[in-house]
């Protein structure tokens, strides 16, 4: 049985494949239609014969002959299926763009215009007619400049109402776009909102840009995803405000969307939270406030990923005494990037983790004031859930002399539990994360299939003096020759310009 099955199994080649199978792989090699088209004829049949791989539109302005005639055989072969358009703009005259996505709007499932053009003075009235323009089908939109652009409306009349003009309409992402939002979004469908105005003085709302989020709201009670990158907020430790105007009631927003709102983004917290419940998603950027924080997260036990950004200075606070350490028992998924190294400190020392399968720490400054060891924090490394873990430094600290406490990476390894363990990443080549005695230790420890069993992926950045590969190799031999070929370690030691060194054993590959 075995000999037939192993011949059945070594003739079987691409040509066999199910036409399903052979799509859902161009899919997944992201390959669009004409490159699948292009690979055969039988590929070349599979892909015509598809019309939803011809939905997906992409359309340039500084090549508008090009992007509209391809684009209408794109159209041609998705029949009447509903388009998703992106369109990317510059400062080129796109007037022939414009008529074919105004022709095409109301069959459009979403469409994305990112790069608005702001040298061009038709923008402002090509959006207009984009928003007075009605599709039924339209779930999606997005509308998207680098600096600010006003898009006014000089009458009642003129005003578009999205509910009328979109009814499909769940998600809308506004990015430096300066519109009457509130009046625009009453009674509206919408689920998804994701505003962000950072050149306020060009805006219709100049310093009251807050009011208008605090009517957003209340014209949209029942969203779930609301992200408002505008401004610094309600509550920051190292700034204060004095307009009033300038910045919206976080807290009473979400009061009114407590009991719906599932995605938070914000550039501040509040100094006091509602319990926000249903909450899974919290992004924050530059806050650097730790109590609101931790009452935030105090306040959201059914929170799965949290995300935070730009917390490069040290924080002025310290967890408050009298904080008792919680559990967030759904938490899934950290990614911190360019956060102060004290700020982690904080937040794990807080609160329990014990669902934890991706952890990624990207950009963390460090400076010798206020080094720690990451074992301490982790409490010994005991997440048996965790899957995947990334640790780098700012390439922008040059604080300290080298000397941080380090990740003591062989006794995690070693004394950790983390049995399923399939990806390590350690990139950084400085600033004290891993030393030539830990990179040793660590090897060591992976020399014995039982630690990280899971393990199958490493990148590890070399020390300083460097460990002979060869020793490296060997080791990792003696590992794998434990091992079926599916559990195999692959094992890569980056060198500073971050080439790995070749450890692998001949036939990785």
């Amino acid at each position: 049985m075995s000999g037939g099955l192993r011949s059945a199994y070594t003739s079987t080649t691409i040509d066999s494949l199910p036409d399903e199978l052979l799509l859902s792989i161009g899919r997944r090699a992201q390959l669009g239609p004409l490159r699948i088209c292009a690979v055969c004829a039988r590929w070349r049949r599979i892909g015509l014969d598809n019309k939803l791989l011809w939905t997906r539109i992409f359309l340039e302005d500084d090549r508008a002959d090009w992007s509209v005639n391809r684009a209408e055989y794109f159209v041609a072969r998705a029949g009447v299926l509903p388009l998703t358009i992106q369109r990317v703009g510059t400062d080129a005259d796109a007037i022939r763009i414009d008529n074919f996505v105004l022709a095409l709007l109301p069959r459009c499932r979403s469409f994305m215009y990112r790069d608005i053009a702001l040298a061009d003075a038709s923008r402002p009235a090509f959006v207009r007619l984009l928003l007075q323009s009605q599709s039924s089908t339209l779930e999606g939109l997005c509308l998207d400049t680098v600096r600010g652009m006003e898009v006014a409306f000089h009458n009642a009349e003129a005003l578009p109402v999205i509910a009328n003009q979109f009814p499909s309409l769940c998600q809308l992402t506004v990015s430096n776009v300066c519109l009457p939002l509130s009046h625009m979004m009453a009674a509206s469908r919408c689920i998804a909102l994701l505003v962000n105005n950072s050149d306020h003085d060009l805006c219709q709302h100049e310093k009251a840009f807050g009011l208008e989020v605090d009517r957003l709201v209340s014209a949209l009670p029942t969203l779930r995803v609301f992200r408002v990158f505008y401004q610094l907020g309600e509550y920051h430790e190292r700034n204060s405000f004095t307009d009033p105007r300038d910045h919206f009631h976080m807290h009473n927003a979400l009061v009114t969307l407590r009991s719906t709102i599932e995605e938070l983004g914000l550039l501040a917290v509040p100094t006091i939270w509602p319990s926000p419940r249903q909450l899974e998603v919290i992004s924050l950027l530059s806050t650097y406030a730790i109590s609101p924080l931790l009452q935030l997260l105090a306040a959201a036990p059914n929170l799965v990923y949290l995300n935070i950004q730009a917390w490069y200075w040290p924080p002025i606070a310290a967890v408050p005494a009298d904080f008792q350490v919680r559990d967030l028992p759904r938490l899934e998924s950290v990614y911190f990037w360019e956060l102060h190294e004290v700020f982690i400190q904080q937040i794990f020392s807080a609160f329990r983790t014990p669902r934890l399968r991706n952890l990624q720490l990207l950009g963390i400054y460090r400076d010798e004031e206020t080094a720690f060891s990451l074992d301490e924090v982790f409490r010994g490394w005991n997440l048996p859930y965790l899957e995947t873990f990334v640790l780098s430094s700012s390439p922008h600290d040059y604080q300290g002399d080298h000397t941080y406490p380090s990740l003591a990476l062989g006794r995690m390894l070693r004394g950790g539990n983390l049995p399923r363990l399939h990806g390590l990443s350690i990139p950084t080549t400085g600033w004290g994360w891993v030393t030539a005695a830990d990179l040793r230790d660590a090897v060591d420890a992976l020399r014995d299939p039982a630690v990280a069993p899971s393990l199958v992926a490493a990148q590890l950045a070399q020390s300083d003096p460097p460990l002979d590969p060869d020793w490296i190799r060997e080791a990792m031999h003696e590992r794998n020759a434990q091992l079926g070929v599916k559990r195999r370690l692959r094992l890569a030691v980056l060198v500073k310009d971050n080439a790995a060194d070749a450890v692998q054993e001949d036939g990785d590959e």
